[in-house]
This record gives C-alpha cells, sequence and structure tokens, in this order.
C-alpha cells in the first residue's frame, strides 16, 4: 500500500508548492470535540485500532481524487483505558506510522489538519467500535449542486403537503407548539442533513405568520463553500438575514442559503450567527438557535460576548447530547429543546452535580458540563 499511495503522490507533486506540515505542529493542535465521527461508507481513510498506532486498513483515493485532498482529519476516542495512558503520545505515534508510509502527504501545502476528539465511548468495548486513525477529506464541489437541488425539491414537497408526516423528526414543530415565545429571532443552520428540519421551520412560519411571533430570520451555511482551510472564527461568513415579513421571501432567503453553501467540515460557526442575528434584532426577545446535535460549534471561544438567554432547539439527537450546546444553554441562562422535553434548568445545576439524558451522565466539572466516563448502567 505504501509504493501505491506513494505513486500517487509523485505523479500529482508538481501541482503544489511545497511546505512541510510538521508533526510538532499538527501535534498542538486544539483537538475539536466530537460525540462520534462517522466515516461514510465512501470516505477515505487510514483505520488503526483503539489504544495502538498500527496501520489495519485503509480505503486511498485515485489520483484524480487525490488532487482536491483539502484536510486531514485524526480520530481518536476520549476514553481511557488506564490512568497513565498517555493519548497525545498515541497521537505522535500514528502520525509518525503515517508519515513513515504516506511522506508525500506531510509535504502539500494548504492542507489543513484536524484532531478529533469522539466523547460517547464510556468504556473500552465502546472505544473499540468507533473509528479511530485518519479520513482525508476530499472536495467535491461538483457535486454540491446536485445534493443542494435534492434537498431543496425535498423541501418545497413537504411545504406542498403541509402534512408532519413527512418528517422523521418532528422536533421543530413539537417545540415551537409546547412554547409560546415572542418576537423571535429565529437562528437555523442550514448545512449538511438539516433539510428536514428546515422544511418544519418554513412550514410553521408559514401557518402562523399571521401572530408575528417570528421578527428576523437569520439563516447560516457555514462559509458560502469557503475552503475549510480560510474559515476565521467570527469571519466565516455565510449568513442570510432578513426581517420576518412574508413567508415568500424567508422561504427565498432558505434556499438561497442553502444553495450558496454546503458547510464543508463538520464545525458550524453558530456563535457568529447568533450574534450577527442579535446585533441586527435587537429588540427581539426570545433568541432560538436550531442547531445540529453532530456538528462542533467552531467559534466557540465567542460565547463571552453572548449575552442573552438562548433557547436551543436541538436536532439530530439519538442517544447523546452534544456538550457543547448543554453549556451554550448553562452560560447564557437559556434553555434546550428536545423533541420530548424542554429543559429550562441547566444554569441551576452546581459544581459536581450530574444530570441524566439519553442514558449519558452529564457532570459539571470546571463550570462546564462533560460526559462522564460511565452510564448509567456501568
Amino acid at each position: 500500500m505504501k509504493k501505491v499511495f506513494s505513486l500517487y503522490c509523485l505523479l500529482i507533486l508538481s501541482q503544489f508548492v511545497f511546505a512541510q506540515q510538521s508533526i510538532d505542529a499538527i501535534m498542538k493542535l486544539r483537538p475539536v470535540l466530537s460525540p462520534v465521527y462517522e466515516v461514510g461508507a465512501f470516505d477515505y481513510f487510514v483505520g488503526m485500532p483503539y489504544g495502538k498506532s498500527k496501520i489495519t486498513e485503509t480505503n486511498l483515493p485515485d489520483i484524480e481524487d487525490l488532487k482536491n485532498l483539502k484536510s486531514i482529519d485524526l480520530i481518536y476516542t476520549q476514553f481511557r483505558r488506564s490512568a497513565d495512558f498517555n493519548q497525545p503520545k498515541l497521537n505522535q505515534y500514528r502520525l509518525e506510522n503515517l508519515k513513515e508510509s504516506m511522506p508525500e502527504i506531510f509535504e502539500l501545502e494548504n492542507i489543513q489538519w484536524n484532531i478529533v476528539e469522539q466523547t460517547t465511548g464510556n468504556n473500552k468495548e465502546e472505544a473499540e467500535q468507533l473509528f479511530h486513525g485518519f479520513v482525508l477529506n476530499i472536495r467535491r464541489e461538483n457535486e454540491v449542486p446536485e445534493v443542494k437541488n435534492e434537498e431543496i425539491t425535498y423541501i418545497e414537497n413537504v411545504l406542498r403537503g403541509e402534512s408532519e408526516e413527512e418528517f422523521p423528526d418532528s422536533i421543530v414543530l413539537n417545540v415551537f407548539q409546547r412554547n409560546n415565545w415572542n418576537k423571535m429571532l429565529i437562528v437555523a443552520d442550514l448545512t449538511g442533513s438539516m433539510s428536514p428540519y428546515v422544511a418544519q421551520v418554513l412550514l410553521w412560519f408559514r401557518l402562523n405568520d399571521s401572530e408575528d411571533r417570528a421578527k428576523h430570520f437569520l439563516f447560516f451555511n457555514d462559509g458560502n463553500k469557503m475552503a475549510d482551510e480560510k474559515k476565521k472564527v467570527g469571519r466565516t461568513g455565510g449568513l442570510y438575514a432578513s426581517p420576518a415579513t412574508n413567508f415568500k421571501e424567508i422561504e427565498a432567503l432558505a434556499y438561497q442559503t442553502m444553495s450558496n453553501g454546503d458547510g464543508g467540515d463538520w464545525p458550524e460557526n453558530d456563535m457568529e450567527a447568533l450574534l450577527t442575528g442579535m446585533k441586527q434584532c435587537p429588540e427581539c426577545e426570545d433568541i432560538i438557535l436550531i442547531a445540529d446535535n453532530n456538528a462542533a460549534v467552531r467559534d466557540w471561544r465567542m460565547m463571552q460576548l453572548v449575552k442573552k438567554p438562548i433557547r436551543v432547539i436541538l436536532c439530530g439527537v439519538e442517544d447523546f447530547i452534544n456538550p457543547q450546546y448543554l453549556n451554550l444553554v448553562k452560560m447564557s441562562k437559556g434553555s434546550l429543546h428536545t423533541i420530548e422535553d424542554d429543559l429550562t434548568t441547566l444554569m441551576q445545576l452546581k459544581e459536581g452535580q450530574e444530570i441524566v439524558l439519553y442514558e449519558k451522565v452529564y457532570k459539571i466539572q470546571k463550570g462546564k458540563f462533560v460526559i462522564k466516563k460511565s452510564n448509567i448502567n456501568d
């Protein structure tokens, strides 16, 4: 496999400017927390067992795809199999083994490296079921319009039917029905797999715009197809906003947002979107964030600038809740909403206290929610 990959790289290296990527520099990157890193059936990867650095399986790109290599993710699991287990040292060994097998990768320019720490493995057996190693992300810009057209067509079909039965998860409609919010700023993530929830936002507004409960909308797509390595905290863009005038204008705004961006990598610019929306509508009272539970918050350090309570409608929740959104709610003194529950007292939990959500135990540690190493069944 080493020889094949080296041949691929040698054939195309002339198209890149050499810029050595050192292992030391990669090791200094701050990990991004993600409950689970899903490796797709067609993703390119270099797999390694949990707790080990040996390469055991690979799915590598061909020459044409490798030309569009945009980023490499190093993925590991937060769970430590023993008290003296050294994760940074293991990461270093994994990087060294990757470089020994595929040295040319480290010489390509404009390749973004990411370190991803999965948080849902609660014991050794669970951790072993998760992916560990490297994923090579290829830019496939020519696929985006087709995907977006399919998503927009799906939303249009839902709106014509005006039926909740179209949705595998009707969380947005349920939460809006349970809560009598007014003068709302609705900030919604329109990236990736969010189309079922976008459809619910639009359907709700179509059926309720005469009540004037929504005052302002802001949709975001995490950068308008900007290359991931160029995304900067607070300046990622891909924000589309409008007063809640009429349904047709808001529908068109949603389609424009989706057509102009696909999100790219998994972190999203939630804070930038929230702060921009609140600046545009200072008179808005209830601030609603419709967020993807499976996406990290790219610009979390901007959280300190949020001065109003945030009500998070968390989409895509199955068996865990992303702690970043729990912390967003706690720090802003807001509320978190799932398809079953409205959690309005999270900010009252004190240091060391715990809460059980979706059979996971979350504990306040150093002022923030963290997932405990064991769940309620262990």
